[in-house]
């Protein structure tokens, strides 16, 4: 008996239709097996339409054999088959909708934490607002984590944050005058 929690391709192919041009999934109707009566009814509410519907971070879930999954991965296991366990998949255009397979592609999760925008508008990507300074000022990261000692205490004019070559000397952190 098939593990009802491992989708494969062929099971996904068996059940929906994919564009890979515009990223939706259609239901495909489904074949009555055993003398069972039930494949009308699904074949009646849901063949040929659109399926999924968007979660609350904007996402499209489809729920397949009793379990939800997001649609850009089944849009990859369509395409390209399963996932690699090191790899997550990225939307190029920080669209979560946009699940068309041109748009996504492979990336670990620091690459993807890279392509995403400020946490809040108005707000520089890379920067923080310490109460305290009641100015802009950005984080320096080593190996994805900020640290006290590597914080600036400068303005923040460009938003992106800077990383120093190996073997920099780390600037003094002690306050300076303001201009």
């Amino acid at each position: 008996m098939r593990d009802r929690y491992e989708l494969t391709a062929e099971r996904l192919r068996e059940l929906l239709d994919y564009d890979t041009m515009t990223g939706t999934f259609w239901w495909k109707p489904r074949q009555p097996r055993n003398g069972d009566w039930r494949h009308k009814i699904f074949n009646t509410r849901y063949a040929g339409k659109r399926a999924g519907c968007p979660d609350v971070h904007g996402y499209i879930q489809i729920m397949v054999d009793r379990r939800n999954y997001k649609a850009h991965r089944l849009a990859w296991l369509w395409v390209h088959g399963a996932v690699p366990a090191d790899k997550e998949i990225d939307h190029r255009d920080r669209n979560p909708a946009n699940n068309a397979i041109r748009n996504l592609r492979l990336a670990t999760r620091q690459q993807r934490a890279c392509n995403t925008g400020a946490r809040k508008p108005g707000h520089p990507k890379g920067c923080h607002w310490p109460q305290r300074d009641r100015k802009w000022t950005k984080g320096e990261l080593a190996a994805g984590r900020v640290t006290i000692a590597q914080l600036q205490r400068e303005r923040c004019s460009d938003p992106t944050p800077t990383r120093p070559t190996p073997g920099a000397t780390w600037p003094s952190h002690e306050p300076r005058a303001l201009s």
